[in-house]
């Protein structure tokens, strides 16, 4: 049950993780200003 709980938890952070990094991206080629999604 608990390992289940945790799985859809890591899914749902790599799915944010995901869409945020994509999103400064596309939203740096509107204004390049200073590259976010290049920083490390």
């Amino acid at each position: 049950m608990k390992s289940k709980v945790l799985r859809i938890v890591g899914a749902l952070l790599t799915l944010a993780a995901l869409f945020t990094a994509s999103s400064a991206c596309s939203f740096i080629i509107h204004q390049p200003k200073e590259p976010k999604c290049l920083r490390k």
